[in-house]
């Protein structure tokens, strides 16, 4: 089985959590004994490959000219729309070209996820958002996303929060919203470091204003674990995650996590994180000083360990890729 895996052309060089997921998928088919290529615009021609899967319904516009050639050259076509409903975000934040945009969109969305022969959402309250958004028949699967364990060997704290400091990897836009949580680290006296592409210069400067923020630039898993492992607490705020990888990431190295209620992560993380409005700053601010009182919940690693380990979680994958590819 030939698989084509296409994604936006800046996945590599603007990196984010499509980027981590794509390279997951990539590599577990190929220990299934999928052949797999990566495809960011290189590729036109599709015809050597049995499947092409999508990668990101919220930038539309290559992967629906990813779907139409698909479809153009007969091929099945699957999505890991890595969705949520935006609007809202737009609206707060003033974006009015955005929104419009945005709104613009929904059919593109809508034929893409229409012509799909499945979809694989992260969680059941991303299927159904696609469900009730573009249709309750639509072929969905739910592909929860996962950590490999073999990355975590060796992943308990180096000390009992040895550093005084909170941690957000995540990309430094107005989107994940770090400029909120710098205020709240500041006005609390904790160190804030953040981990992730920044390509907002403007954003990053006013972040960096407050003197207890430091920037180290995108880092690998691997850079990040001393700093999952021995930060107070891991932060994602932004207006949106489904769930966040770097939560993921976080709570199987031990990290206490706080995470935005908008999206799927508490579908992920239960009663076991702290929940904050990302709309309201004060909110922030108490979730964060909350966040802080509390130690270390060795329960909540367990929990990720057990229930979203990469090769468990991707399992649903595969069997769907096999039944449309008989």
């Amino acid at each position: 089985m030939r698989t084509l895996l296409c994604i936006r052309s800046d996945y590599l060089s603007n990196p984010a959590g499509d980027t981590t997921l794509v390279m997951q998928t990539s590599k577990y088919l190929r220990e299934r004994g999928v052949e797999t290529t990566v495809n960011y615009g290189q590729i036109q021609d599709f015809s050597v490959y049995d499947m092409v899967h999508l990668f990101n319904l919220t930038r539309i516009s290559e992967t629906y000219e990813y779907f139409c050639r698909a479809k153009r050259q007969e091929k099945p076509v699957v999505i890991t729309p890595i969705y949520w409903d935006l609007s809202k975000f737009y609206c707060f934040s003033k974006n009015a070209s955005a929104a419009r945009q945005w709104e613009s969109y929904a059919p593109f969305r809508g034929k893409i996820l229409n012509g799909c022969d499945a979809i694989y959402p992260s969680s059941n309250m991303e299927r159904e958002l696609i469900g009730r958004e573009y249709g309750s028949s639509l072929p969905q699967i739910v592909v929860y996303s996962g950590i490999e364990l073999k990355d975590l060997s060796d992943s308990t704290p180096t000390g009992a929060r040895s550093e005084n400091y909170i941690l957000c990897a995540a990309r430094v836009c107005p989107r994940k919203n770090q400029l909120a949580l710098a205020k709240a680290a500041y006005q609390l006296g904790i160190g804030l470091i953040l981990a992730g592409e920044a390509d907002n210069p403007d954003y990053l400067n006013r972040c960096l204003a407050y003197q207890n923020v430091r920037y180290k630039g995108f880092l690998p898993f691997q850079r990040l674990r001393p700093l999952y492992t021995n930060a107070r607490m891991h932060v994602l705020c932004g207006f949106v995650e489904t769930p966040g990888l770097a939560n993921l990431e976080a709570a199987a190295c031990g990290c206490n996590i706080l995470s935005t209620a908008e999206g799927s992560a508490a579908e992920y993380f239960e009663d076991m994180a702290l929940y904050c409005d990302p709309y309201k700053e004060g909110d922030i601010l108490a979730k964060v000083e909350a966040g802080l009182t509390q130690n270390r919940q060795p329960h909540l690693k367990a929990h990720i360990l057990k229930n979203f380990c990469l090769n468990s979680c991707m399992e649903p994958l595969y069997l769907s890729y096999c039944s449309i590819i008989r």
